[in-house]
């Protein structure tokens, strides 16, 4: 090959070079992204991919989400009654707040309305959850799922469940029904309350629920209670052994 051509070829190639240093530059300060807790990738000092150091800590990014149970729903006064229990299957980690949505269903599957509200639920807890509807015709309900979204998660450190304790329960025959006892605040802060029961039938199965609210238990100090059940059902149809009684205690600041 002529040293002319050759010369040129290495002019070519090192021109060709420059450019391309120029645009990979270019593409590093103009296109490629900053490394972020969203990237999947581990490349900003992460212990995880998208998780420690600088980002949230990998125990929250892969914490289980919350369940919801044993959903049920009952016709009151042309209102429907939805009840479930909320599952938190994380140890060490609660939500001070989430939303949850119910949806309902027709026999088709065609959504026909919904409700939303806003709770919290401690490490490792089970709780329960009341609802009122008004809006939707409780013949037309088939069936009913709930979601949960913008759940904000809290280590128990720094979110502990009070200490509540319900002593003497009794279903006292009266028109309607009522269950009576005593809840016991055993913590050293005042907490609201918010009493819901579950009543069954002596085959395990949940007739009725109804709740009752405390705006404010002292600590240490000890309240009787009183539920009120559903006019319609009768003393003989329960199972007392098989009532579940929730406590939903909420510290007062």
């Amino acid at each position: 090959m002529h040293y002319r051509t050759v010369k040129q070829l290495l002019y070519f190639l090192l021109y060709l070079a420059i450019i391309g240093i120029i645009v990979f530059l270019i593409y590093l300060w103009l296109v490629k992204p900053a490394p972020s807790c969203f990237d999947n990738r581990q490349n900003q000092g992460e212990t995880g991919v998208d998780c420690g150091g600088p980002c949230q800590p990998c125990e929250v990014k892969y914490l289980k989400p919350l369940e919801a149970q044993k959903i049920r729903f009952f016709n009151l006064q042309n209102k429907t009654i939805i009840t479930a229990e909320i599952t938190n299957p994380n140890q060490n980690f609660g939500a001070d707040r989430f939303t949850y949505t119910i949806n309902f269903y027709n026999q088709t599957g065609t959504k026909i309305g919904s409700l939303t509200n806003d709770s919290f639920i401690y490490p490792a807890e089970i709780k329960a959850i009341f609802e009122i509807d008004e809006k939707t015709k409780f013949s037309d309900i088939y069936n009913i799922s709930i979601d949960f979204k913008d759940t904000h998660w809290v280590s128990s450190e720094d979110f502990q469940k009070p200490l509540i304790e319900l002593r003497e329960q009794k279903l006292i025959e009266d028109k309607p029904l009522k269950l009576k006892g005593v809840v016991v605040n055993q913590s050293n802060f005042d907490v609201g309350l918010k009493l819901i029961a579950f009543v069954y039938n002596r085959y395990g199965v949940q007739i009725g629920a109804s709740k009752t609210e405390i705006a404010k238990l002292e600590a240490h100090e000890q309240k009787d209670f009183q539920i009120t059940l559903p006019f319609d059902i009768l003393k003989e149809e329960i199972d007392q052994s098989r009532t579940k009684i929730f406590a939903e205690a909420k510290i007062l600041k």
